[in-house]
């Protein structure tokens, strides 16, 4: 489906983060990393992005890590820009886990 897809995690409680990995589905021996990505936080009623992917994208790899100044946060996510999935399929984001430090 085209557009914006996101996945949002509220945390059990505020915590300090400072990187975001997520993990893909592979299929067919092929990894399904998105190539536009953002971490945002909630402000001011919607959300500010506190770190994205490079604007070329990323390799295809099993997971992506994306670091940003420590912040105390209650829940975060993680947005695929239109079109900023894996370049086979870019209407998709396909996320097996995602971990949170």
């Amino acid at each position: 489906v085209q557009g914006d897809h996101w996945l949002e995690v509220t945390l059990p409680e505020t915590s300090k983060l400072k990187e975001v990995t997520i993990y893909w589905a592979s299929y067919g021996g092929s990894e399904n990393t998105s190539q536009k990505l953002a971490v945002q936080v909630p402000a001011d009623g919607g959300w500010r992005t506190v770190t994205e992917s490079p604007e070329k994208g990323h390799p295809m790899y099993e997971s992506t890590t994306l670091r940003f100044a420590p912040l105390e946060v209650s829940k975060f996510r993680v947005l695929q820009a239109s079109g900023g999935g894996p370049p086979n399929r870019p209407d998709i984001m396909w996320i097996v886990e995602i971990e949170a430090r």
